[in-house]
């Protein structure tokens, strides 16, 4: 059983105020009969995580519901705050697009124009030389 954020949230900022958290405080916020020893004992050091002093007490775990099964006792559980991204699952992969073809590089005219322009520039600067003299 997972205790709502809210009864937690409430917990910790009453446990702020007064300094410290009764097991009478718990009982009354969390419904200790329908929880395990181990849910009510990651409650207490959530809270004792969160900077808040928890006044222990065995029969409030001794109060709490009979443990339910689970991993064997040497396991570690992670809990977390944030949902777990899974992989995509193995298999083909979408074909990517074809990449753009190859840009023509740009080609030159200049053959016998160029050759073209050369002498035609060369006849106009005998020209200006000529009716220059």
């Amino acid at each position: 059983m997972t205790i709502d954020e809210t009864a937690f949230r409430r917990l910790q900022v009453e446990g702020l105020r007064k300094g410290h958290l009764t097991p009478d405080d718990l009982k009354a916020a969390l419904p200790i009969e329908r929880m395990s020893p181990e849910e009510i004992a990651r409650v207490i050091v959530r809270l004792q995580d969160a900077g808040v002093d928890v006044e222990p007490e065995d029969a409030l775990l001794a109060s709490a519901g009979p443990p339910r099964p689970g991993p064997s006792p040497g396991a570690v559980r992670i809990e977390l705050d944030e949902p777990v991204v899974r992989a995509p699952p193995p298999g083909p992969r979408p074909l990517s697009p074809a990449p753009p073809p190859p840009v023509p590089a740009p080609t030159r005219p200049w053959g016998l124009q160029w050759a073209v322009i050369v002498l035609v520039g060369v006849a106009l600067l005998a020209l200006v030389l000529f009716l220059l003299a």
